[in-house]
């Protein structure tokens, strides 16, 4: 492993977390996994950990090294959507219809602010495949079934990631009269933490040597649309495919995040509301039920996963009070939890058939470092 590997906590003891640490450098030379980019960070004892390590798949992986983030970028632009409801005036159950969203289907005026962050948009249908066949004009026809006689809002709304994105942005850009992704960059540009939402095809040639690709296992090959050549159009198929940034981007703003989580103002004041707003996020969470984009019964709230969080294989350690967001293929993910103080975002940048490759390595990582931490409190 390169960079700061040391042990999580220093008592003078060979660490759960060290030794996952080293079972993957074992993988990685079994070319189980190519290369693992991992940020750490604990409130008590203080610690901030970024690590790296693996082979040279598509280019040299650094802490640095960007990656498409997918999904995971959904929790970023979700706090951006509601610290700019909160500074207009506007609370967490305003229906959005009030922002002046529109939509000629979707019943946007029976949908709040809340309910986008809390994963309760309509339906989950269109899938990514049917949405990446219709030209973005169309797209607004693939929901005209709610429009049927006899259709129940309230019975099928649910989770669509589609959904999601369209009615954060359109949110954003009645909130400030500018694109959504315009905004979003000066936002993100403003407070320094290197996160890009919607890069031009002429900077990505520009950070050719600094955008890490996916790799795929079983065909043992880049995969085409995942690495550094995906052009900038890819984020007119799939909603939020164009957000980059490392690990240690990402996990600089799940700390701001966890500040309001903690009751705290967030040391990221620009990207994440109050503490009071996040709060009031966090008591409107959907309530637990089955995600059929997950395949797992799951709360949520925040613009992330919520609750018990082992149904995501995160183990049983994580407290009823953490937060969850998934990437790519569930081989990077993110995790944030109030009660310990932790925050742990891990990328492999491989694809793979086999999810209980990623489940497995998830699940340990999580498992140690709650184990180094009761450890460090048992300790002092």
């Amino acid at each position: 492993m390169r960079n700061d590997c040391s042990p999580l906590i220093a008592n003078g003891c060979r660490t759960s977390f060290g030794r996952v640490l080293d079972q993957i450098a074992e993988a990685m030379d079994r070319r189980d996994v190519p290369a693992l980019q991992l940020h750490l960070s604990v409130r008590e004892p203080a610690l901030s950990l970024d690590a790296v390590a693996g082979r040279a798949t598509c280019g040299k992986m650094t802490t640095g090294t960007r990656h498409r983030l997918w999904c995971q970028i959904k929790p970023v632009v979700g706090m951006l959507a509601a610290k700019l409801a909160e500074d207009s005036g506007w609370p967490p159950d305003v229906p959005i219809s009030e922002l002046g969203v529109e939509h000629q289907f979707i019943p946007v005026s029976e949908i709040t602010l809340s309910d986008v962050l809390s994963h309760r948009t309509p339906y989950w249908r269109p899938g990514a495949g049917h949405i990446m066949v219709t030209p973005p004009g169309a797209r607004a026809g693939l929901f005209s079934e709610i429009g049927r006689p006899g259709y129940h809002f309230a019975a099928t709304q649910t989770y669509s990631e589609y959904v999601t994105w369209e009615l954060l942005s359109e949110s954003i850009h009645r909130l400030t009269g500018a694109p959504a992704s315009v905004h979003l960059q000066n936002e993100l540009d403003s407070s320094g933490i290197g996160i890009i939402v919607a890069p031009t095809d002429d900077q990505l040639a520009h950070w050719e040597d600094s955008v890490g690709c996916y790799y795929d296992l079983d065909c043992k090959d880049q995969v085409p649309f995942l690495h550094d050549l995906a052009p900038s159009i890819a984020s007119d198929f799939i909603a939020g495919a164009s957000g980059y940034g490392s690990m240690r981007q990402l996990g600089r703003w799940g700390d701001g995040l966890l500040d309001a989580l903690r009751g705290e103002v967030s040391r990221l004041p620009s990207l994440i509301p109050s503490p009071a707003y996040v709060a009031a996020l966090a008591d409107r969470a959907r309530g637990t039920r089955y995600d059929v984009a997950l395949d797992a019964t799951i709360d949520a709230a925040c613009g992330m996963l919520h609750g018990d969080l082992s149904a995501l294989k995160f183990g049983e350690r994580p407290s009823h009070h953490a937060y969850a967001q998934m990437g790519w293929s569930y081989s990077s993910w993110m995790l944030i939890d109030p009660v310990p103080g932790l925050v742990l975002c891990v990328l492999t940048n491989a694809v793979t058939s086999t999810r209980g490759h990623w489940d497995s390595l998830r699940e340990r990582l999580v498992t140690a470092a709650y184990d180094d931490i009761a450890c460090a409190a048992t300790s002092e």
